[in-house]
């Protein structure tokens, strides 16, 4: 093994960008189908269905720019670095340049809805066992991989 620091920093940094990102794609999701009127369960289920899916892709693609031959772990140290930059201004300029141009006026009702509908028990129940999956696929990720040689 390389730098075992240079490696924790890799992980520690691509955990955080690709979390980022799915958070920042769900809530963009989220944002906009509170806009378009759509019901506050197929707009709970698909916004929580793309931050899965935008978290898997973000594991599996560092996964395999680890596994590839020309991994440079310290140039993958300031990409997924740089991602967490690039991902917490993109949460900051996306409510800023977007929403603004979205109709205002549905916004209210259809966030109330929401939010009650998300502070019921099944949905904090769904929540957790969305949460507890994605962290169990990453770990067995990681188990499958454990004997990879960097």
């Amino acid at each position: 093994m390389k730098n075992k620091f240079v490696i924790l920093g890799i992980g520690i940094f691509a955990w955080i960008s690709i979390r980022l990102f799915a958070f920042l794609a769900e809530r963009t999701v989220n944002e906009i189908f509170f806009h378009l009127d759509i019901n506050s369960t197929t707009n709970y289920l698909i916004s929580k269905l793309l931050n899965v899916i935008v978290f898997i892709s973000g594991i599996l693609f560092l996964l395999k720019t680890i596994k590839s031959k020309n991994f440079d772990e310290n140039k993958t140290l300031k990409f997924v670095f740089l991602f967490v930059f690039l991902a917490t201004i993109l949460q900051i300029i996306i409510p800023l340049l977007i929403f603004p141009k979205i109709n205002p006026y549905s916004f209210n009702s259809n966030s109330n809805n929401y939010y009650n509908f998300t502070l019921t028990n099944l949905i904090t129940v769904l929540n957790f066992l969305i949460e507890i999956s994605v962290y169990i696929f990453a770990y067995f990720i990681i188990l499958k991989n454990k004997k990879l040689n960097l």
